[in-house]
């Protein structure tokens, strides 16, 4: 008996540490449609990138011309920008932003749904559900705002499912 509630609280033990792990904490700050702008470079308005400092955050803002930081542009008082802008020193000490558009149409959703930590880059696991019923067929911009602990890696995988 003592050696099978021994066993059970070892498995335990993992179980939690596992739930627990660093590798896999993210928080969500922002979905739904939206933009960041319109990278005209590179002729997109598709992003995602891993964002370590307010430096690189005002950068890329630039780059996609969203007038985020500009107090004179339409935007500037918009929910997005104002999350943005929230993003400052102090939270890049200690995590990293990761900016994510995609694609969406009215026929489907997207979820993430967890977030891997590799050697050499950052797996975002993003669930695909697709609705019943009919819709129109129009795309749109579709924004994540995801919150991680500081990490080496900067190259973003995104595996999409469909469920």
């Amino acid at each position: 008996m003592k050696k099978v509630l021994f066993i059970m609280i070892i498995v335990l033990m993992l179980f939690l540490n596992g739930c627990s792990s660093k590798t896999n904490q993210y928080c969500v700050a922002y979905e739904g449609k939206g933009s960041f702008g319109y990278d005209e470079i590179n002729n997109t308005y598709l992003i995602k990138e891993c964002i370590k400092s307010k430096q690189q955050l005002m950068e890329l803002c630039d780059r996609y011309s969203n007038g985020f930081y500009d107090i004179n542009s339409k935007n500037y008082n918009n929910q997005i920008p104002t999350i943005i802008r929230g993003y400052d020193d102090t939270y890049f000490n200690k995590k990293d932003l990761i900016i994510l558009v995609v694609d969406k149409g009215n026929s489907f959703d997207y979820q993430i749904c967890g977030i891997d930590i590799r050697d050499s880059y950052i797996d975002i696991n993003i669930k695909k559900r697709h609705k019943h019923g009919e819709f129109t067929d129009e795309a749109y911009a579709y924004l994540f705002l995801i919150e991680i602990e500081k990490q080496e890696q900067e190259e973003i995988i995104l595996s999409i499912r469909d469920k």
